[in-house]
């Protein structure tokens, strides 16, 4: 029964943020997408490197990763997976 629940539903709304979004507003998504996409190729073929769109989910979602964005780590995390990176120190004994 639920598979038949119309688009504008309480499920629906709770499987998108809260929003209601429609089959009609995921094909405008869709287009507007694909208009990005399109205005890349023009910027392409005046032989200049596109910076092609990453398709995301929502039209009001931004882009997860940022600089200085620890994700799921804590910032002590962070710091221990910097000091694995670092090259060991050296103790030379000249004297």
């Amino acid at each position: 029964m639920v598979e038949h629940l119309p688009p504008g539903s309480a499920l629906h709304r709770v499987q998108n943020e809260g929003h209601q979004w429609t089959n009609v507003e995921a094909l405008l998504w869709s287009i507007a997408h694909k208009l990005d996409w399109l205005d890349q190729r023009i910027v392409w073929s005046r032989r200049v490197k596109p910076k092609w769109p990453k398709w995301r989910v929502f039209p009001w979602t931004r882009d997860a990763v940022k600089i200085g964005d620890l994700g799921e780590a804590t910032p002590e995390q962070a710091l221990a997976y910097l000091k694995s990176q670092s090259p060991p120190k050296v103790v030379s004994d000249v004297g």
